[in-house]
């Protein structure tokens, strides 16, 4: 099991990250008022835990009947992770993660699409420019070493530039960034989805997952992130 400060709120902002779509008549579809609610909840996952709870619930009344089981376990895992956050950690929230991010991922009216690899340590195929807008991101684990990986967007909490937050010692980091997204696999060749709309900025990438991982209750202090090592970028929104 990996641990680090974000590593509860990456598993539980990733569930958050694939339950958005696309309008449509269709039963098996996204629709447009799940993709808007589910950029509310993503908001709302960074801040009053009882609002992410209420939001969750939301997303589940929203979701197509081809993906209503996979929604339900998501919605319950969020909310029990609050207390424990192993509630995320099991293969069922794990399968429903990645099938309600497929249908997400193509179903989404989105103004960009991107497509993400995780390597050790790298992000492969992250873009430096995009047009503002709602963005879907499929983030890929191909890691060589059974690393995790996480994709963290942020922006600086008072107008620090991301050059300025990649900058920053791991402990500082996150006193001054705002997370807006997040995507976290917890193994290679597992996959996760986000959706989130960005304004024109200077944003952060970066994985703050630690190399090797280090399993609860371990002795000593946690190994360097992968930022340390190059996981970490910038990405220009115009």
């Amino acid at each position: 099991m990996y641990r680090t400060p974000l590593t509860a709120i990456s598993l539980a902002a990733l569930t958050l990250t694939t339950l958005a779509a696309c309008e449509s008549d269709d039963d098996d579809t996204m629709s447009a008022a799940a993709c808007d609610a589910y950029v509310e909840v993503q908001s709302a996952f960074f801040g009053d835990p009882a609002v992410l709870a209420t939001s969750s619930q939301a997303f589940v009344e929203a979701a197509p009947e081809s993906i209503a089981d996979e929604a339900a376990t998501l919605a319950e895992a969020i909310q029990a992770s609050a207390e424990d956050p192993a509630a995320m950690e099991t293969p069922e929230v794990t399968t429903a993660l990645q099938v309600v991010g497929d249908q997400v991922y193509d179903d989404c009216d989105a103004d960009e699409k991107l497509e993400v690899t995780g390597i050790d340590y790298a992000f492969e195929d992250l873009p430096e420019e995009i047009d503002a807008g709602r963005v879907a991101i499929r983030f890929d684990n191909e890691s060589d070493t059974e690393e995790p990986h996480e994709m963290i967007i942020a922006t600086g909490a008072e107008g620090q530039s991301a050059a300025e937050l990649a900058g920053l010692p791991m402990e500082e980091l996150f006193q001054q960034a705002r997370p807006l997204a997040v995507a976290f696999t917890d193994a290679p060749d597992q996959h996760a989805t986000t959706l989130v709309d960005l304004e024109p900025g200077s944003y952060l990438v970066i994985c703050t997952l630690p190399v090797g991982g280090f399993a609860e209750g371990q002795d000593g202090p946690p190994a360097d992130p992968h930022s340390a090592h190059g996981m970490v970028g910038t990405l220009t929104v115009v």
